[in-house]
């Protein structure tokens, strides 16, 4: 995501924008533990795309390894392909 892709999330989406990446990871752990592998690996990448709006710190650590570990979960879940995932998100 380039910076002009993220001012444009931060003015649509509001002070909103920045709980988006922690309410895909929310949403993405609930499907999986239900069983829906495929909607929970959408919901990784969105958290993961979101995630470049959050500014560097605590928050945007902890949301990032949450992000990472329902990756690693869902991947081990699903014979989707491994290269589909972030592989790191706190970079």
């Amino acid at each position: 995501m380039n910076s002009r892709q993220t001012r444009s999330i931060l003015e649509t989406g509001g002070r909103a924008a920045g709980f988006l990446a922690s309410l895909y990871l929310n949403l993405g752990d609930a499907q999986a533990s239900v069983g829906d592998v495929g909607a929970a690996a959408a919901a990784v990448q969105r958290a993961a795309h979101h995630l470049a709006v959050l500014p560097p710190g605590g928050y945007r650590e902890f949301v990032a390894l949450g992000i990472h570990r329902l990756a690693e979960r869902v991947r081990a879940a699903s014979d989707v392909d491994a290269a589909t995932y972030p592989r790191t998100l706190a970079e």
